[in-house]
């Protein structure tokens, strides 16, 4: 198989960008709180196709976050 001329590569990536830091910083000898109000938002999935030449597709798609 000429992999130069005859494969195309697919990938998929699913991104949260509403992401919330999840950790803090204490004095010593005092608990670390975090308070982190809830989100529910879109997530976004990005599909890419790409040959030795060029990228064949590339699409991305806004995917409702699940409860």
């Amino acid at each position: 198989v000429d992999y130069m001329s005859n494969c195309i590569f697919v990938d998929e990536s699913g991104f949260n960008v509403n992401m919330v830091r999840g950790q803090a910083r204490a004095r010593p000898n005092e608990p670390a709180i975090v308070h982190v109000e809830s989100r529910k938002t879109e997530n976004i999935s990005i599909l890419k196709a790409i040959s030795s030449r060029e990228i064949e597709l590339c699409s991305v798609k806004l995917v409702q976050a699940s409860t």
